[in-house]
């Protein structure tokens, strides 16, 4: 009743802002007290409609290899992506809900009123009890208990306050398409219509704080946390990364060794001619040793730079293309986000 009441103010030109706005007014209120009848509350129900619009994101793992292999949070990305790929579905799900033939709405106005009409009163309903405890008592063989205990339940379902709402909002999800009126699924949405826009909106909110900006990264020994939306700036730290790591390595190569060989061969020199041949040798050995450590840290200083160049190298390349699978990625991601635009403008119909 009060879905067809909803559909009806929200659609028809004679009733004015005033009134219609009283009607909504009144008609949330008693879905807010049925909500709370048994102690849940509206933030309740629209976790439960937003489970099922979380259902409707994407299943399969986001083609990025770069991503996937250098960015530590590719998790997060993926999660956000398919998240927001459920766009597509909820809208085509909300077009296909919202824009029911209009055709069958007659017949289930008409089938609506026969179901009032045929609503047993409280002499009839007595009589319907009674025949159906006598079916329990013949379903359980005359187990009489068992039939007492199973009618009991049946009755407690009955006259308890059930959450009306939650099962409103469960029907629209589960409701078989082949058995159920569109036009009545439409009016049971409408009536909840408020829960479902808040729980796409909540939908929307989770993946957008999905921070895919400042992300960690890991190319060979490098490692940082990037900013996406900066590849100058990411370009900056990795040639200070290696020139430090360079200038480091660099600083290790020490010459002194090779002048205290020189210096010992020509003390040896100068006291060789007044003392023995193996002062002499001493000279040989000295000055060898200079002369061999120069020219290794000579080669130790150009492999250092050789591999500064070649790391330095290597790490921009994967960086390039790592910001250029990025930005391939945030299109696709925005393409999704864009469809939010859409889904409001479904809302909008109803």
């Amino acid at each position: 009743m009060f879905a067809l009441m909803s559909r009806a103010v929200n659609t028809s030109e004679n009733v004015s802002e005033t009134t219609r706005s009283e009607i909504q007014t009144f008609i949330k209120k008693v879905i807010q007290a049925n909500i709370n009848a048994k102690g849940y509350s509206e933030e309740e129900m629209v976790s439960r409609a937003q489970a099922f619009y979380s259902r409707m994101d994407g299943k399969e793992e986001p083609a990025y290899p770069l991503l996937k292999k250098y960015c530590g949070e590719f998790t997060a990305l993926a999660t956000a992506m398919r998240m927001a790929s459920a766009n597509l579905t909820i809208l085509e799900f909300l077009k296909k809900l919202i824009h029911a033939e209009a055709g069958k709405h007659n017949a289930f106005v008409k089938n609506y009123i026969d179901e009032l009409i045929a609503r047993a009163n409280p002499m009839e309903k007595a009589v319907y009890d009674e025949i159906r405890y006598n079916e329990l008592i013949i379903r359980y063989q005359g187990e009489v208990e068992v039939a007492k205990e199973k009618f009991a339940a049946e009755q407690t379902h009955d006259a308890s306050e059930l959450c009306l709402i939650a099962e409103i909002i469960d029907w629209v999800f589960t409701a078989d398409e082949k058995e159920v009126n569109g036009q009545s699924r439409l009016n049971m949405f409408a009536l909840t219509r408020e829960i479902h826009e808040k729980a796409i909106n909540n939908h929307t909110a989770a993946y957008r704080a999905i921070d895919k900006i400042h992300l960690p990264i890991t190319i060979g020994e490098y490692t940082t946390t990037a900013d996406f939306s900066n590849e100058a700036s990411e370009q900056q730290k990795v040639e200070q990364f290696f020139a430090a790591k360079r200038d480091n390595s660099l600083t290790q190569v020490k010459n002194w060794p090779a002048y205290v060989g020189f210096a010992l061969g020509i003390a040896a020199a100068i006291a060789s001619p007044l003392t023995s041949l193996s002062l002499l040798v001493v000279t040989l050995i000295g000055a060898g040793f200079g002369v061999v450590t120069l020219l290794k840290n000579k080669a130790d200083r150009k492999q250092i730079l050789l591999d500064y160049d070649n790391s330095i190298s290597m790490t921009m390349d994967v960086l390039r293309h790592l910001f250029e699978e990025y930005g391939t990625y945030l299109a696709e991601y925005y393409e999704y986000d864009r469809y939010t635009e859409q889904i409001a403008a479904e809302f909008a119909q109803l």
